[in-house]
């Protein structure tokens, strides 16, 4: 029962603002909605990621609402938690970074836009071995194996299996540069960091034309501007919006390039495989030397931030300032600093600022990631 005047702006990543020239006013209606959303289907477990690393959860109700998973290992308390504040009767939360071959528990809840929140429904599930094999649902709900390979596993090496499943985050395990014949990334609905760390290069408009892909950008550190593809848009017509919001067209995603992909609901991407990008390779005398400042970039050695870090700064005689890879599924940021590692504070810092530690995680041949370097 009250009126409610709105005004909107938007930010780019450059920090170019748009500012809606007009207010926009609303009404609220005079009684508000007390129904409770009711979940009317029980929970649904699948696998989604390579090797057990991933699950998705779907369940249904009877009006919309959000969706909330929270969950733990068996026996465990429920500490970690996803979810997508879309309002939907038809819901879907994928669940990254899980332990192949282990117990989970999950809650599953729906909030609408009263703020009714609907009674929970449990369930548990077993993620599949490392192998892909095994994999038990304790509640009569499904549970499909996904052999897929997820970044690194045709090469050979374990790096790459959780970047896989969170569509360009971190990967744990260790290897050496390897080879590919090519890489299954699952990304998640919304905005995925992955990246091309094979030194093939690739068509955007021939391997990104889904109508589920809603938009891809790739940084371009030397003209510090970026290149952005659409499937929805025709060549001519991604031309002129290219051209009218200062952009690129994207044409081609290079060897060692990470790349911003939105996507309007969860699925599998299929990139070209071929020997590892190393991380020597961004050194200062290397084929593709960091620029000044921010660089978009993928590796296909799986090294770890510090590795990367100790490769050129052994080059440069300077470290680099900060490393940030994308979890997709989580929403938020792996962060490395060398000089707060160095310091001792890097996981101070970290827990301050809610982002998530590499820890002894390595940067996948799928993982996209961020580094400024001075």
């Amino acid at each position: 029962g009250t009126a409610y005047n709105v005004a909107v702006a938007s930010t780019d990543m450059s920090g170019n603002t748009a500012v809606n020239s007009s207010t926009i006013t609303f009404s609220t209606p005079p009684s508000p909605d007390a129904t409770t959303p009711q979940i009317t289907q029980t929970p649904s477990i699948s696998t989604a990621g390579t090797n057990g690393t991933a699950a998705t959860i779907t369940w249904t109700t009877n009006k919309p609402s959000d969706s909330k998973v929270s969950y733990g290992v068996g026996g465990g308390a429920l500490l970690q938690s996803a979810g997508d504040i879309t309002y939907t009767t038809q819901h879907s939360v994928s669940l990254g970074s899980l332990t192949p071959g282990t117990s989970y528990n999950i809650s599953v809840s729906s909030t609408d836009p009263s703020g009714n929140v609907s009674s929970a429904a449990t369930a548990s599930f077993t993620t599949t071995n490392a192998n892909g094999t095994g994999g038990t649902n304790t509640t009569g709900t499904t549970l499909s194996t996904n052999n897929g390979g997820g970044a690194g596993t045709t090469g050979g090496t374990t790096a790459g299996t959780t970047g896989g499943s969170t569509g360009g985050g971190t990967a744990t395990g260790t290897g050496s540069t390897t080879t590919s014949t090519g890489s299954s990334v699952n990304l998640v609905k919304g905005w995925n960091l992955i990246g091309n760390g094979y030194n093939q290069s690739f068509n955007a408009a021939s391997l990104l034309n889904s109508s589920t892909i809603v938009s891809v950008w790739k940084w371009l550190a030397s003209s510090s501007s970026w290149a952005f593809y659409a499937p929805s848009l025709s060549s001519a017509q991604l031309s002129s919006y290219t051209q009218q919001q200062g952009y690129q067209v994207l044409s081609t995603i290079n060897a060692g390039d990470g790349f911003w992909v939105n996507a309007s609901t969860a699925q599998s991407l299929s990139l070209p495989g071929g020997a590892g990008v190393s991380s020597s390779s961004f050194a200062k005398a290397g084929a593709n030397p960091l620029s000044k400042g921010w660089s978009l970039i993928a590796i296909g050695d799986s090294s770890a931030p510090s590795a990367f870090n100790g490769v050129i700064s052994s080059a440069s005689n300077t470290n680099l300032t900060s490393l940030w890879a994308w979890d997709a599924n989580q929403t938020r940021w792996f962060f490395f600093s060398p000089s707060l590692n160095t310091a001792g504070t890097l996981n101070s810092y970290i827990s301050l600022q809610g982002y998530e530690s590499f820890g002894t995680s390595v940067l996948s041949p799928t993982t996209g990631f961020w580094v400024n370097s001075p």
